[in-house]
C-alpha cells in the first residue's frame, strides 16, 4: 500500500495517521548492518519507533529528481522538497508526462514530494508589469506542483528594495511606504488564494521580511483556508546571538493550525546542522508535536541533514 500522502480539509495527511492517533508508530530506516568483509552491500533493516513528524530533504544539488528521491528513500527521509530554482530542475524542463511518470516513481519509493518556488521570485515588486510576471511564473510553478504530485507548495512573501544611510542602518521600502506596500501585500495574497486547491497546499513562508504588517494581512487569508504556512524554526532566532523573536513566537502559536509544513535546520548558522546544543528548538516541537507535519531539515550536506534527524529525534523523545 502506498504511503504517499493526501489531502483532507487542505492538511497533509500521510496514510498511516488516517483514522488514527497523529503519534504514530512508523517504519524508519534508522539501523545500518555493516557490509562483510566479502565485499556484500550494505544492509539498512527497519525498526518500529513512534514519531511526531515525518522527516524530510530538500532536492538542490542532485543530478535529477529520479535520484533525489532514491537518495530521500535510502536515507530514511519521508518527504522530498524540490526546490525549482536548480537548473535541472526548472519547471520548463518537464512536460506533464514526464510530471506523472515521477509521481508513480515517488509513490512507488514512499517518498511524498512538496515544491518550493525559487527564491527569487517576489510577491511584492513595485512594478505591475514585474507584478504580473511573477504571478504567470507562479500558476506555471501551482501546475507543476500539481502535476508531479506535490502536496505543498511553498513561497516566500519576497524582498524590496532597501538602502543605507551614512550610519549604516537600513532603510527599506515598505517601511517608508507602508500603504502602498500593504495594498500589494493584500493583493498579493488574493491571487495566491486563488491557486489552492483540494491538491496542493499553499504555504507562506517566515521569511524575508516578514513584518508586523504582512502577517496581520496574512492572517486574515489564513482564516479564509485558503493560505497556510511554512514555518522556518531557524526564522525565529537572530543569526547573530539566537535571540528569539518574540512577536514570531507569538504569531505561530495563535496560528499553529495553519501550519502545513516545517523547516528545521541548527543554531550555529543560517543553516546549520542541528546539534544537542540547540535546547532552544523544543519549544517549538512540543508546539508542533501533535499535528502530524513535515518537517524538512534545511541543511546540507546530506550527510549533516542525517545527522540533524538523528539528534533531533534523540532531543525529542
Amino acid at each position: 500500500m502506498s504511503r504517499h500522502a493526501g489531502l483532507i480539509n487542505n492538511t497533509i495527511c500521510f496514510p498511516q495517521c488516517r483514522g488514527v492517533a497523529q503519534l504514530v508508530a512508523r517504519l524508519v530506516w534508522d539501523q545500518e548492518v555493516p557490509s562483510s568483509s566479502l565485499g556484500a552491500p550494505t544492509l539498512r533493516i527497519m525498526t518500529i519507533r513512534a514519531s511526531m513528524f515525518h522527516y524530510g530533504y530538500r532536492a538542490i544539488f542532485q543530478k535529477d529528481l529520479r535520484t533525489a528521491i532514491d537518495e530521500a528513500a535510502h536515507n530514511g527521509f519521508e518527504v522530498l522538497e524540490i526546490h525549482l530554482a536548480s537548473p535541472q530542475f526548472l519547471v520548463d524542463r518537464y512536460s506533464p508526462a514526464a510530471l506523472k511518470k515521477i509521481r508513480s516513481y515517488a509513490t512507488q519509493r514512499g517518498v511524498t514530494l512538496q515544491t518550493h518556488a525559487p527564491f527569487e521570485v517576489s510577491l511584492l515588486f513595485s512594478d505591475p508589469v514585474m507584478r504580473e510576471a511573477t504571478k504567470k511564473f507562479i500558476k506555471k510553478v501551482a501546475r507543476f506542483s500539481t502535476l508531479i504530485g506535490a502536496r505543498c507548495m511553498t513561497v516566500h512573501p519576497g524582498f524590496v528594495v532597501g538602502y543605507h544611510d551614512a550610519d549604516g542602518k537600513k532603510i527599506k521600502n515598505d517601511d517608508l511606504y507602508r500603504a502602498f506596500y500593504k495594498k500589494l501585500f493584500d493583493e498579493s495574497m488574493r491571487f495566491m488564494s486563488t491557486l489552492a486547491s483540494s491538491q496542493l497546499v499553499i504555504g507562506i513562508e517566515n521569511t524575508d521580511n516578514f513584518n508586523t504588517d504582512y502577517r496581520m494581512i496574512l492572517e486574515k487569508y489564513l482564516r479564509s483556508k485558503k493560505l497556510f504556512l511554512t514555518w522556518d524554526v531557524r526564522k525565529n532566532f537572530s543569526m547573530k546571538g539566537g535571540a528569539l523573536n518574540e512577536d514570531q513566537w507569538n504569531y505561530v502559536q495563535r496560528n499553529k493550525k495553519y501550519v502545513r509544513n516545517l523547516h528545521m535546520s541548527g543554531l550555529g548558522g543560517p543553516h546549520g546542522a542541528v546539534s544537542t546544543a540547540d535546547k532552544r528548538l523544543m519549544p517549538f516541537i512540543g508546539l508542533f508535536k501533535n499535528q502530524d507535519l513535515p518537517m524538512i531539515f534545511e541543511v546540507e550536506p546530506l550527510r549533516a541533514a542525517i545527522t540533524s534527524k538523528r539528534t533531533l529525534v534523540k532531543m525529542a523523545r
